[in-house]
């Protein structure tokens, strides 16, 4: 009887550490679990956060940027203002010594064909007043004849712009349409500067999903 009773107790006691065993095993298994959990959530966290944080930094950047465009754009502007002053004016000079030579050849030579030297005093004002006329009409129609080619350049100027500007949103636009078709599968075969800030949310992907791309496109093992 008392051997069953030590053999019911060994087994008792048997089971009890096999139960402290599992018990012990289930908690480990429980800590590892909600260790590898905290430390997946810390290092989301992370991500998050230094995704944040370059999103911050890309958008001062861009901020910097778009000031420094607009100084330099001003500076460029006033430059360039200055330049066309002076070409503006130096153009006038010149005109206006072309019109007065113009005037002395043409008085010249109207005196000549009328022979304006042989006639008398109120012929020759009469004849000199008709020249007069005559020159500024001439003068008057060259004027409109370089305001018209004038006006023809800055036409041409603002259509070769308008154009660029077009094909520049065409090429965008493609880039994008390429972005959206195919460049997700091939993040990691696409030479750098192909993808841009931003280009993912403007696919439509969540800010989440952005991060995670652009982090790939940085780095294609991640």
């Amino acid at each position: 009887m008392k051997m069953q009773n030590r053999r019911q107790e060994d087994i008792s006691k048997v089971q009890a550490a096999k139960l402290d065993e599992q018990q012990r095993i289930l908690q480990m298994q429980t800590v590892a679990i909600e260790t590898e959990r905290r430390q997946k959530a810390e290092l989301e966290q992370l991500l998050t956060e230094y995704y944040m944080e370059q999103k911050e930094e890309q958008s001062r950047k861009e901020e910097q940027d778009r000031e420094d465009k607009k100084r330099q754009i001003r500076l460029d502007a006033q430059q360039y203002n200055e330049h066309q002053q002076r070409i503006i004016q130096a153009r006038k000079l010149k005109e206006k010594e072309e019109e007065a030579e113009f005037r002395r050849q043409m008085m010249d030579k109207f005196a000549e064909d009328d022979r304006i030297d042989q006639m008398n005093a109120l012929e020759r004002n009469r004849k000199k007043a008709e020249h007069h006329r005559e020159i500024q009409r001439l003068i008057e129609q060259k004027k409109l004849l370089r305001e018209a080619e004038r006006q023809r350049e800055m036409h041409e100027r603002q259509k070769d712009a308008e154009l660029a500007e077009f094909t520049q949103q065409v090429v965008e636009r493609e880039r994008l349409n390429l972005l959206r078709e195919h460049g997700i599968k091939l993040l990691a075969h696409l030479p750098k500067g192909v993808i841009q800030p931003g280009d993912f949310e403007k696919l439509g992907f969540s800010p989440e999903e952005a991060r995670e791309l652009e982090l790939a496109s940085k780095d294609p093992a991640l």
